[in-house]
């Protein structure tokens, strides 16, 4: 592994995303009663971060010397905690979708699915589904096969190319969800303005950097006076009324 420049290249990104995704998780942590890291998705924010660890410890464990444990738990793993990532920001993005239509009759069918933890369970509970099929009926295993009889090569089949790739379209659409609620709603307030972010959130460190931002060099924002005073001037200029509570 360690001869290798992709892999250290790769281990050397891990190691700066956990570090970086601590960092983060704390300083959401300190600040979890403020306003920004509400917006964020509260709780739903520190289960995203969760699920983004075990990201990188499945690349991690991919980086190792291919075994039948690793090569079972390796790409489902990463898989599965992408999933739930991904499902918190979708749950965020409705919340804020749905909160922001305040001046629109909203769709009943829409409000009545507003709920972040059903969201999150119904999104990873599928991915699941799949995953335990793909596990129990053809899992991924570890293949030895030998090269000019000289040079043995140890890699993991995936046992099923279809349910994987089922698991990996299935990621792809919930990206595409997000994305197109996160479109919808680019005429917010900047600070609720989540589709540039979420489009090159691959790393997911785009998505949290601007909340991150706001704690530590914008403070006199993190505090519901200045967001409501923000949010009535943005729609001010837009010559919406706003009305407070």
């Amino acid at each position: 592994m360690w001869t290798d420049g992709i892999a250290i290249t790769m281990a050397v990104f891990v190691g700066l995303g956990v570090i970086l995704l601590i960092l983060v998780a704390a300083l959401f942590a300190v600040h979890r009663n403020t306003p920004i890291v509400k917006a964020a998705g509260g709780n739903l924010s520190f289960l995203a971060m969760l699920s983004l660890l075990a990201c990188f410890c499945s690349v991690a464990v991919g980086l190792s010397e291919p075994t039948e444990v690793t090569c079972k738990i390796s790409t489902p793993l990463f898989l599965m905690a992408f999933t739930i990532c991904i499902a918190c920001i979708l749950a965020n993005l409705l919340q804020i979708y749905v909160g922001f239509r305040f001046h629109v009759k909203l769709d009943k069918t829409l409000k009545r699915f507003n709920k972040p933890a059903m969201i999150v369970s119904v999104c990873a509970g599928v991915q699941g589904v799949v995953c335990a099929l793909w596990l129990t009926l053809y899992p991924p295993h570890k293949v030895i096969s030998y090269h000019h009889e000289t040079k043995i090569i140890i890699t993991c089949h995936y046992g099923s190319w279809t349910l994987s790739l089922v698991m990996y379209i299935y990621v792809g659409f919930l990206s595409l969800v997000c994305f197109i609620f996160a479109y919808k709603g680019r005429r917010l307030p900047d600070l609720y303005k989540n589709a540039r972010y979420v489009t090159v959130s691959i790393v997911f460190l785009c998505h949290f950097a601007p909340k991150c931002y706001i704690i530590v060099f914008k403070r006199d924002m993190n505090n519901e006076n200045a967001i409501t005073e923000y949010i009535r001037n943005h729609y001010q200029k837009q010559t919406i009324t706003v009305v407070s509570s």
